[in-house]
């Protein structure tokens, strides 16, 4: 069971007019954390809107069952705008903030998920730094992984948010399992390891929608 520690990022009263901002209420926060998992009990059906475009199904079938399941166990708001407005590698300047902006809010230890919630841009969905650092012989480096751990994640994406497409909750699913270590499926491309995922098939490169499935 993983505790999730989500921390709603949002404007202060001064910086709204400066930045993009969707409320994100606790219902929303807890259908989040149902889509989730879902995604990881094998109850949630992959669907795709581009699918009968290629003859197929609109249903592509039932997500893989995992062993993880997710429990909301905090949610908390927080009004920065330095905070609000991090966007991901944007500078060394936003990376810093970003790092401070988890040692001060995370809770609990890389056992949990801690999740940042905000406006993150027209480009980024969400982003999550490799947890492979996590258990280092190097304390420095473990240190340095630590303060990187965590999801950031777009208000937009969320269920019933404002990207269009992408607003069915799957980004946090698809982000919790990079969190977790999976690899994306195009990883090493058509290399023997790949994705170090056995039923998947070797993928040259990303694809952005269901059209692109079996061109690569």
């Amino acid at each position: 069971l993983v505790d999730v520690h989500v921390h709603v990022l949002e404007p202060t009263a001064e910086g709204v007019h400066d930045h993009v901002h969707e409320y994100v209420s606790d219902i929303k926060i807890q259908e989040q954390i149902d889509v989730l998992n879902r995604g990881f009990s094998g109850q949630e059906t992959v669907t795709c809107s581009f699918r009968d475009e290629l003859g197929l199904p609109a249903a592509a079938g039932p997500s893989a069952k995992s062993p993880f399941e997710f429990t909301l166990a905090s949610i908390d708001r927080i009004q920065d705008d330095d905070w609000y407005a991090v966007l991901l590698g944007k500078s060394d300047t936003t990376d810093e903030v970003e790092r401070e902006m988890k040692r001060r809010t995370r809770k609990g230890d890389c056992t949990a998920l801690n999740i940042w919630i905000k406006w993150t841009g027209e480009e980024d969905y969400g982003w999550v730094h490799s947890p492979w650092n996590l258990d280092s012989n190097d304390p420095a480096i473990r240190k340095d992984a630590l303060e990187q751990d965590g999801i950031v994640l777009s208000s937009s994406v969320l269920p019933m948010g404002s990207k269009t497409f992408f607003n069915d909750g799957d980004t946090l699913v698809h982000e919790c399992g990079h969190w977790l270590g999976l690899y994306h499926t195009f990883h090493g491309k058509c290399s023997r390891s790949g994705d170090h995922v056995d039923d998947t098939p070797p993928q040259s490169k990303n694809g952005w929608n269901c059209l692109d499935y079996g061109k690569q």
